[in-house]
């Protein structure tokens, strides 16, 4: 299922990437292959992107980065969260991974890429979920899990402001929403069969409500 997000930002680091965490790291070239050997074990890989002089580096570099979006949404996540207390480097991959898919707008609107259909409104999701087949209603229950996460944990605002105006949904409705989607989502047989239920970040997502600082 190629249009499936699962959490694999800290898997596709460029060469770019390390160039950039080799210089943030204080690292000189005689260490690179060292680092790039140690990139390739996962706990320590996963040290290595919690070193807060990533985070220094990216807030302070003067210019644009040579960077892959997934390890720049990668670090602002998980920084983020776990100066928030969310300390769960498989939710931060998630999260870090929607939000490089959703960075394309199609993406983020077009849940079946193989079907003509596009929309920001959550009923038409629950709508085309209710006359999907399972492979499709997978597909679609996540996306609208990961859409309410997107529009929630970025966008508070807008829907407290279209409430305001429309008597919309509240903030409240929509995080219920994505949690229910997710648990709906992570029961289903496709989620065990492509094995998403470990490791996707579903779990800690589903437990409630992530806001993004």
């Amino acid at each position: 299922m190629k249009s499936l997000i699962t959490g694999k930002c800290r898997e596709t680091l460029s060469a770019a990437d390390v160039a950039f965490i080799l210089e943030a790291t204080g690292n000189d070239a005689n260490a690179s292959r060292g680092l790039q050997a140690l990139l390739c074990d996962a706990a320590e890989r996963d040290q290595v992107l919690d070193d807060p002089a990533l985070m220094h580096a990216l807030l302070n570099h003067p210019g644009c980065l040579d960077i892959s979006t997934q390890l720049f949404f990668y670090l602002v996540v998980r920084h983020s969260l776990v100066a928030s207390s969310l300390d769960d480097r498989d939710v931060a991959d998630y999260v870090a991974s929607m939000l490089t898919a959703f960075a394309s707008a199609d993406r983020m609107l077009r849940p079946l890429p193989h079907k003509d259909f596009a929309t920001e409104w959550s009923v038409d999701l629950l709508c085309a979920i209710a006359d999907a087949r399972e492979e499709d209603a997978f597909l679609l229950r996540t996306h609208l899990a990961n859409y309410t996460l997107f529009m929630t944990g970025l966008f508070p605002e807008r829907i407290a402001q279209r409430r305001e105006r429309r008597a919309a949904p509240s903030v409240d409705y929509y995080e219920s929403m994505g949690q229910m989607s997710f648990k709906d989502a992570s029961q289903c047989r496709l989620a065990a069969e492509f094995e998403l239920r470990r490791g996707a970040g579903w779990f800690g997502l589903v437990g409630g409500p992530v806001r993004f600082p």
